[in-house]
């Protein structure tokens, strides 16, 4: 069985599937940290985080990040919205 996943959505379903977790707490990169739980949330997981602010970057970086986690969150719309199976099972 291949545990692996590309998304938060994956990797919330998974983290259910596979693990049976129907709670959990969440460490990851505070811009992350509002959809990994709000995506584990509306999967069934009862879910709190902790965010980590100790990656600092440049201006560019931060845009960056920014943009990519808007696309991320568009993303998981669609997968909630679809309920989509992951990529592996």
């Amino acid at each position: 069985m291949i545990l692996e996943a590309f998304g938060t959505y994956e990797s919330c379903l998974r983290a259910k599937r596979i693990f049976n977790l129907s709670q959990l707490t969440i460490v990851t990169q505070s811009y992350h940290l509002v959809r990994a739980v709000a995506t584990r949330r509306a999967l069934g997981i009862d879910a709190m985080g902790v965010g980590d602010n100790s990656a600092h970057s440049t201006h560019h970086g931060v845009v960056a990040r920014v943009i990519r986690d808007q696309l991320a969150c568009l993303k998981t719309v669609v997968d909630l919205a679809t309920r989509q199976n992951p990529k592996f099972d």
